[in-house]
């Protein structure tokens, strides 16, 4: 069980409890379909929460609360080698580490700085052992994608 994933996860699901408060809005007419959808009134009025965003005045600090305490969850568990390399991994894999060999963009979505790395043995020894089972799930990867370009129902090409 990747533990990066199931906190993403979770998160996912506690935003979906939003749902029935919150819209996203480009237009006047998806603003006027999101205030339906909400059942806004003068009496609880939506507020924007940026990019496009609106949800119930009454809501808005329960759903900033929600992300701050993931943020808040995600800082603790840095401590857990485990959940840093199943991170790593993920985020290496999201951001094409293996085109770009750069690590900035997993960093970036992680919200870790090159200082912070570098000063935490987790984090270190965390994204090294990541790159390793990546760049290894990638050989196996391309050894199957190679066999397979070699091969045509069963036959030699």
């Amino acid at each position: 069980m990747n533990l990066y994933l199931q906190e993403k996860r979770n998160l996912e699901e506690k935003m979906k409890s939003f749902n029935d408060v919150l819209f996203w809005a480009f237009s006047n007419k998806q603003f006027e379909e999101g205030i339906e959808k909400v059942k806004a009134s003068p009496e609880n009025k939506v507020v924007s929460i940026g990019a496009g965003g609106y949800i119930l005045k009454t809501k808005v600090k329960e759903y900033f609360k929600m992300f701050e305490d993931y943020d808040e969850k995600m800082k603790e568990l840095r401590k857990n080698k485990e959940f840093m390399i199943d991170a790593f991994l993920e985020e290496l894999s999201n951001h094409e580490y293996i085109v770009t060999y750069s690590i900035e963009d997993t960093l970036n979505a992680l919200d870790i700085t090159y200082e912070e790395l570098e000063s935490s043995q987790i984090l270190k020894e965390a994204l090294t052992i990541a790159k390793k089972q990546y760049s290894k799930k990638i050989k196996i990867i391309l050894k199957l994608w190679k066999r397979k370009q070699h091969t045509q129902d069963g036959k030699k090409l």
